[in-house]
């Protein structure tokens, strides 16, 4: 799938962002375009590795009917390459983040300790990653309680403690089928959740929203249960809400990527809101290594945060950035 874009427009496929090749994807499965590239070299494909795989809890349920499709026509036409490699994706994220250990903890304790971010109960972490390695980070400081509103745990929470949004979803959350009604929950174990599947109906896999520009999950109830829609309003609800009420704001690691227009989007509506009533940002940080993009992401930042004065900008990495604010 992916040689369509590689030499389009004398282009190179590492100028080609996730969204776009995902969007790409979910249009020509299931969507406007889906009369006008079939896939279908890429489907027989996926059917002839499907055929010779062996038996996995972790494989889709369309590797099982693959093994077993004796009587289904050869034209693959009902594969859904949008919902296997979304499976394959949250399997993989899972995979990757399960043995990953967390690099330095001592550059988020000094982060949160230095800004006093856990003596603030208003702190909010808006995390637009799948992976738990903040919460981990946070688990790991002494008194730096935390919790994720709106996602529904036996556990007790505190929640006079710092709150983390994650509006793509995360690994720990875990998502089951339609066996017995759909729900997301967390223990809070800080590991990604192993993704089970049996049959259409009956699985278990990681809350993520796939990388795609349109974002289905957040806000089409014809796509999604109603479970996965409201969970996902209730973030995007509580993000414009923490950054409406914000004085101080860090951004770490993030680009403003042109793809992102649910968030470019919401900034908008939480600047505009500001404006009408009076109020704006204190200290806008931004931490990001951009590759030779920074002065872009600068002014992005400077754009989406508005502030007269208490621009703190640092292109030189999250470790360098705390050491400079030290």
């Amino acid at each position: 799938m992916l040689e369509f874009f590689r030499g389009r427009n004398n282009r190179k496929f590492d100028d080609t962002s996730m969204e776009e090749v995902w969007t790409f994807l979910e249009f020509c499965s299931k969507g406007l375009y889906l009369n006008l590239h079939a896939f279908g070299k890429e489907k027989k494909e996926l059917r002839e590795r499907a055929k010779k795989s062996k038996p996995n809890d972790e494989e889709h349920c369309f590797y099982r009917i693959c093994r077993e499709a004796a009587t289904i026509p050869e034209n693959n036409d009902w594969i859904d390459l949008s919902l296997v490699s979304g499976w394959e994706l949250r399997t993989l994220a899972s995979d990757v983040y399960r043995d990953c250990k967390l690099a330095d903890k001592n550059v988020f304790k000094q982060f949160i300790e230095k800004f006093e971010l856990k003596k603030d109960k208003e702190t909010v972490f808006i995390n637009l990653n799948y992976d738990i390695i903040l919460e981990n980070a946070l688990d790991l400081i002494n008194d730096a309680k935390w919790f994720y509103p709106h996602v529904e745990t036996k556990l007790i929470r505190n929640e006079n403690g710092i709150k983390v949004l994650k509006p793509h979803g995360s690994l720990n959350w875990l998502l089951k089928g339609n066996k017995p009604p759909v729900s997301i929950t967390t223990d809070y174990r800080l590991e990604p959740i192993q993704n089970v599947c049996m049959t259409v109906n009956d699985f278990e896999q990681a809350t993520i929203i796939a990388p795609t520009q349109l974002k289905q999950e957040l806000n089409v109830p014809e796509t999604q249960a109603k479970p996965m829609n409201n969970l996902f309003y209730k973030i995007w609800k509580s993000m414009a809400d923490a950054l409406f009420e914000a004085e101080r704001v860090f951004t770490i690691g993030y680009s403003f990527p042109s793809t992102d227009h649910h968030f470019r989007t919401l900034l908008r509506i939480v600047n505009k809101r500001k404006e009408l009533e009076g109020k704006e940002y204190r200290d806008v940080y931004c931490c990001t290594k951009a590759d030779g993009r920074e002065g872009f992401v600068f002014a992005d930042a400077i754009n989406f945060f508005p502030c007269q004065t208490g621009y703190h900008l640092s292109s030189e990495g999250f470790e360098a950035f705390v050491g400079e604010n030290i």
